[in-house]
């Protein structure tokens, strides 16, 4: 199996399995704007680091940041830190 196969067999695999946890289950419960990366929506996303055991490694809510590289910046929905 040649990486660009194996790298392809991956991303099929996750486009199969996100909608689970994600699209689906906004879907599910009634959440418009949730679920999705696309226009209109929250913008809600977490990064992890898939060399370092999933760590967390940044979060965005409502289209701002409030983790970066494991560093907390936003306490809550408006509190700087």
């Amino acid at each position: 199996l040649d990486r660009s196969s194996a790298a392809s067999d991956v991303y099929k695999r996750q486009e199969k399995i996100l909608p689970l946890v994600t699209s689906n289950v906004a879907d599910a419960l009634g959440l418009g704007g949730k679920g999705k990366i696309s226009a209109g929506f929250d913008a809600d996303i977490c990064f992890f680091d898939t060399d370092c055991d999933w760590k967390l490694r940044s979060v965005f809510a409502r289209g701002k940041q409030h983790l970066s590289e494991g560093k907390l910046l936003k306490k809550g929905t408006f509190e700087e830190l």
